[in-house]
């Protein structure tokens, strides 16, 4: 598992540290609320989590999350600089050191018609970010036709598996097909960028426009990189 317990406050930090060593499930997320219980997503399941990292079917005895562990918790997970990150914020999320993606909930600045940004902050929703090298082994071959790879979708319901199985077919495409790929990373998923540098394996020769809408990054792309295959994350518009 790695290690996220740098993202948190102590409280928070050390139930999640007692929770990696006492479990062998796959955390995937964990969910901070104010004035509510720490939740945890693990082994596609919600569970609540106590101090000593135990975890409960049942809120009862489960660690109480308080705005001031918020505020703590993302002044680690920006390294005391929230205001570099002010433009990330206005999705809804950061992504931080490692790939993981935090999801936010607050009260929203509005200006100009649009999102500016989120203040009072209440609420955070850490993805963790992990991959399961060679998953895309066993379609790689049915997506091939004459030694090239053709147009492709992937389709299934949330928390399937989509970008999972995305990021491994980059990286075999990259690696084993020895194509130059592009990714149009809108939403930080597919490479986990920190600081423009994918933190996932997405191969060697692959090129990651990080934080780009998709209609305009394909473009891009295709304009200056030359790739010989182009990667998105999902499909929003038209």
């Amino acid at each position: 598992m790695p290690d996220i317990t740098r993202l948190f406050c102590l409280p928070i930090a050390e139930a999640i540290h007692q929770l990696q060593r006492n479990c062998g499930e796959q955390l995937q997320e964990i969910r901070l609320r104010a004035g509510k219980p720490l939740a945890v997503g693990i082994g596609g399941k919600n569970r609540f989590l106590s101090s000593k990292g135990e975890l409960l079917e049942n809120p009862q005895g489960a660690l109480r999350v308080d705005w001031d562990m918020i505020v703590k918790s993302l002044e680690f997970m920006s390294r005391s600089s929230l205001y570099a990150l002010e433009h990330e914020m206005k999705n809804g999320y950061i992504t931080v050191e490692g790939g993981h993606r935090i999801g936010m909930v607050g009260r929203t600045i509005w200006q100009n018609g649009q999102i500016a940004g989120i203040n009072h902050i209440a609420g955070l929703n850490v993805r963790i970010a992990h991959e399961i090298r060679g998953c895309a082994e066993t379609i790689l071959s049915k997506l091939c036709s004459d030694g090239c790879l053709q147009h492709t979708i992937l389709i299934s319901p949330p928390g399937g598996g989509k970008t999972t199985m995305l990021r491994d077919l980059i990286r075999l495409a990259s690696d084993r097909l020895k194509l130059a790929v592009a990714v149009a990373d809108e939403r930080s998923e597919i490479g986990g960028c920190y600081r423009g540098i994918p933190q996932c394996d997405v191969g060697l020769q692959t090129d990651v426009l990080d934080g780009c809408p998709k209609s305009e990054g394909m473009l891009m792309l295709l304009r200056t990189m030359k790739p010989q295959v182009i990667a998105a994350d999902e499909l929003g518009g038209r």
